[in-house]
């Protein structure tokens, strides 16, 4: 008979087992703001991409103009993230066969039975949804040593209202959480990156990534 007592070391628990929460460098979120635990401030905005292809020789020579006018006056640090991942079709069909179910005309029955066939080939084919996001970083000005938060949300909103005011001009929709008005959007996008591989599986909350890049609902995107 063994002893309670005589258990191994290893049926003990780790002190110095380090928790998912110790590892991840986030301490709060605030109006849209990340606030890291070395004291850092973030904010991450999602630009809504264009077809650069399918514009004319003029539009893109002058979405060119306009970026290299954004990259000129934006001069402070910011960080490019793109992230690519099988694109998830199954919600949108499910959609569009619930809109062909109300609809009456035959034409437009047809169009779209078409329509959902061509989005089945190619999500069969790998379809790739890809999202961009800018990464901006507050400075701490030079002699200033105390930092309030008002200072901060007020620089990182100049320069969010500054970069969406360039690409405008481009075409791309500069997306923040702090307009969406809800936090659980920028918390989708850190899940989404952390979790590469489990964030289609295991979703965070009832929320999802659309392939808009706007975030839904996803219970009602299932429903039909």
């Amino acid at each position: 008979m063994f002893n309670k007592s005589s258990r191994s070391n290893s049926d003990l628990p780790d002190k110095n087992a380090v928790s998912t929460k110790d590892w991840l460098p986030i301490k709060t979120i605030m109006n849209g703001i990340i606030l890291l635990k070395n004291g850092d401030y973030l904010k991450i905005l999602e630009v809504l991409p264009i077809n650069f292809k399918l514009r004319s020789k003029v539009e893109k020579r002058s979405i060119i103009l306009n970026y290299r006018e954004f990259l000129k006056a934006c001069h402070y640090p910011m960080q490019v993230s793109i992230q690519c991942k099988k694109a998830d079709i199954e919600p949108h069909i499910k959609r569009m066969e619930g809109y062909l179910k109300q609809e009456t005309n035959d034409n437009v029955k047809s169009m779209g039975k078409g329509y959902v066939g061509l989005v089945r080939t190619l999500g069969k084919k790998g379809a790739v949804s890809r999202h961009f996001f800018l990464v901006i970083p507050y400075l701490q000005p030079a002699g200033i040593k105390t930092v309030e938060f008002p200072d901060v949300d007020k620089q990182l909103s100049e320069k969010k209202s500054n970069i969406q005011d360039y690409l405008k001009y481009c075409g791309n929709l500069v997306v923040d959480a702090e307009d969406v008005g809800d936090t659980e959007y920028i918390l989708n996008i850190l899940y989404s990156c952390i979790n590469k591989r489990t964030c289609d599986i295991q979703r965070f909350g009832c929320k999802l990534l659309s392939l808009s890049g706007i975030y839904t609902d996803f219970e009602k995107e299932v429903d039909v």
